[in-house]
């Protein structure tokens, strides 16, 4: 019987995994929480969209603690408290809910260990009849290039992915004898880490892995799939619909991050660099166009292969082959061309001259605003504003702005300095 059909309180609980269109799935929720419990009797946790908050309010481990982020929280105490308060919250909405089924999405509920995973099951457990684990899985090679394109967006270089993938993640524990992965830099999908913990608690008729590729998903699309296969609904009905959330970059724009991860990191000694400019990924997701495909340069697939060999036959085995990824290397795509890597650095200075175009706009016209309100008018930054910009469609408007405040002659400067930046770029 589909969970949405099921009697008696239910809880769907999607624990991801990464790159998997979790995001989208959680902003999908988040936007339309009134629609979805007023029309179709689905609650969910609305503080924040992505439900990893939870995590470490669940466990002890510092060192986990420390693999698992929470915006705005620097340090294991804080990310434990903060996350304590978050579970309280989550508690009073289970109290009061008037539905009879409640979603959880949250990455970081398959990255718990040790005691985490049974403390959130014995806390579901409390107020629901039936527990369901939802994780969409995504093949080991494909899954490798997008997490080493996300840990660059955070400050990651190609040496630190190789290293912590190829040798810290296939290292031995001499003292079990098993292969020791080490879940932070690495670019291992670790399905087993993810999953076996949920399983062993709710067994193999509430736990639901599905693969996640175009032809596995409903419509090719993850935020479609997901609602209709584990919600019964239809994406059509809902008002907001999120995708493409938290999207990669191509593969220029991704090797000029990396070569700036290597001269001037994000972070120093775990503080941030204030050398390093924040909002870099931003601007460069802002040029994503040309779809290059990124591919980890110099990393050894084959070598990763074997290291993924048995978390690869555990996941066919635990899902009666049902998922059974082949472990051939494909042919990955070339790193990106001159000429690409050229268009992302041409994107950066476009988006940096937009910046201080709108800091001019903005610096201009609060001094008009204050000079129309009698105060005096700080002649020198407007005539030096006029000496540097570069925006030869903000000028004119600029000229006009002058006159109409009887300022003729920083109109006049205005003029000129138009006509000559047209005259260049004649």
């Amino acid at each position: 019987m589909p969970i949405y059909r099921s009697t008696g309180r239910t809880c769907i609980v999607h624990i991801g995994m990464h790159k998997t269109g979790s995001s989208s799935i959680q902003r999908t929720i988040n936007a339309n929480l009134g629609v979805l419990e007023e029309k179709f009797g689905v609650a969910s946790f609305g503080q924040r969209p992505n439900h990893s908050v939870f995590a470490p309010g669940l466990i002890n481990d510092p060192d986990e603690i420390e693999a698992l982020p929470v915006l705005g929280q620097d340090t294991p105490e804080s990310r434990i408290q903060f996350s304590r308060d978050q579970l309280a919250l989550l508690e009073d909405e289970f109290r009061a809910l008037k539905t009879s089924r409640f979603v959880i999405s949250g990455e970081g509920l398959s990255r718990m260990k040790g005691r985490g995973i049974p403390r959130l099951h014995a806390l579901l457990n409390r107020y629901f009849d039936d527990v369901h684990i939802v994780i969409y899985v995504r093949e080991p090679f494909s899954y490798a290039n997008s997490a080493a394109a996300q840990l660059i967006k955070g400050g990651a270089t190609f040496e630190s992915i190789r290293t912590r993938t190829l040798v810290d993640g296939a290292r031995q524990d001499d003292t079990e004898g098993k292969v020791a992965r080490q879940d932070r830099g690495n670019v291992l999908p670790n399905y087993r880490k993810r999953i076996e913990g949920h399983w062993l608690l709710t067994g193999p008729d509430k736990l639901h892995c599905i693969r996640f590729d175009r032809p596995s998903l409903r419509n090719g699309d993850v935020v479609d799939d997901f609602f209709w296969r584990f919600l019964g609904i239809d994406i059509a009905d809902l008002p907001v619909i999120r995708r493409e959330e938290n999207v990669g970059l191509d593969a220029g724009p991704t090797f000029a991050l990396e070569y700036l991860n290597r001269v001037e990191p994000p972070f120093i000694d775990e503080r941030l660099n204030l050398k390093r400019t924040t909002p870099l990924v931003s601007k460069l997701q802002a040029g994503r166009s040309n779809g290059t495909k990124f591919a980890i340069p110099g990393f050894d697939y084959a070598r990763f292969a074997e290291i993924t060999r048995p978390d690869v036959e555990w996941l066919r085995d635990l899902t009666g082959g049902a998922i059974d990824f082949s472990l051939r290397v494909p042919e990955m795509p070339p790193p990106p061309t001159p000429d690409e890597l050229l268009s992302a650095m041409e994107l950066l200075n476009h988006q940096s001259l937009e910046r201080d175009w709108m800091a001019q706009r903005t610096l201009v016209f609060r001094e008009l605003w204050r000079h129309s309100m009698g105060q005096a008018l700080d002649t020198g930054m407007l005539e030096n504003i006029v000496a540097i910009s570069t925006d030869v469609t903000f000028l004119p408007n600029l000229a006009h702005n002058f006159r109409l405040a009887n300022l003729p002659d920083l109109a006049r400067q205005a003029e000129e300095r138009a006509a000559l930046l047209r005259e260049r770029l004649a």
